[in-house]
């Protein structure tokens, strides 16, 4: 067997031992199969965080992406204006996240472990619309274009862990600092964060946000945290009870990854999208002068 069916053996394991409430499972190699797909279908990186948005809007109203999302792609429609026109009620909805990612900040700001005015505290893998970080928090987002930012990604070299951007610039994550990962998107990216820092005192706060109505798809993914918190022998989590407000509901459970294992090779974890990033990262720094990293390493691929 090689090592990629080794990869992907390895994360059939965990995911056959992560049963959410229904009994079924998280499908996490079948999940990056759909996301690769969908990044493949849309050139547009902006593009496809308005489609992100968009399934879990159907998510929430019932509706089948399997149905709806080869219509949206095999026509053309990804583009915001195109979903706009077609799903008017779409543009409450992203509005509604918006608005609702003000109250989460200030749910995080009632939390003694979050520094929301700190540069390291670092928001992962959200764009313009439900983005809940402050001026002063430092963005890791492959969707950073839509927050006139440049994309971005999480990437190890040894025992530290960088910020890397695709314009070549990079800065490494002390320890001690704060992730913040919520709404995740698809539950790979929760892993991911996970066994990258894992080894190192870094907390992960996973959280949920959402109109009482719109929060148990969000919720339930916190659920499925858990099960991978589980399996993944996590020794240190605190879990936030929900708190309601508005009919706003917001919760998270926190991780320190200090004393958790890899289990499985990261790389089996990026999507092609990021896999772009990376590569546009090594080309532009093999193209220019850089200040190596303070350790006094080269960054290792």
């Amino acid at each position: 067997m090689n090592k990629d069916n080794n990869i992907i053996n390895d994360i059939n394991i965990i995911d056959n031992k992560i049963i959410n409430e229904n009994n079924n499972k998280l499908n996490i190699t079948n999940d990056l199969v759909k996301i690769n797909n969908l990044e493949n279908s849309i050139n547009s990186v902006n593009d496809e965080y308005y489609i992100q948005l968009l399934l879990q809007y159907f998510k929430i109203k019932g509706i089948e992406e399997s149905t709806m999302l080869p219509f949206l792609i095999k026509n053309n429609i990804y583009d915001f204006n195109s979903l706009i026109s077609l799903y008017p009620e779409f543009l409450d909805y992203i509005s509604l996240c918006d608005k609702l990612s003000e109250y989460y900040l200030s749910y995080l700001e009632s939390n003694k472990n979050v520094d929301v005015n700190s540069p390291n505290t670092y928001e992962i893998n959200k764009g313009e619309f439900d983005s809940a970080s402050t001026e002063d928090m430092t963005i890791v987002s492959k969707y950073a274009g839509t927050m006139g930012l440049t994309p971005s990604m999480l990437h190890r070299s040894g025992d530290k862990v960088y910020k890397i951007s695709e314009d070549g610039s990079f800065s490494i994550i002390p320890e001690g600092s704060t992730i913040l990962i919520h709404n995740v998107y698809n539950i790979k990216d929760v892993l991911y964060v996970l066994l990258t820092f894992s080894g190192l005192d870094i907390n992960v706060v996973i959280g949920a946000w959402g109109f009482k109505y719109y929060a148990k798809e969000h919720l339930d993914k916190l659920r499925a945290v858990l099960k991978i918190a589980e399996v993944l022998k996590c020794e240190d989590i605190n879990i936030t009870e929900p708190v309601e407000k508005d009919n706003v509901i917001c919760s998270n459970i926190t991780i320190n990854t200090k004393n958790l294992v890899n289990s499985i090779h990261t790389n089996s974890l990026i999507t092609n999208r990021e896999k772009m990033i990376f590569d546009n990262f090594y080309e532009n720094i093999n193209n220019k002068e850089i200040e190596l990293p303070t350790d006094g390493k080269t960054l290792k691929r």
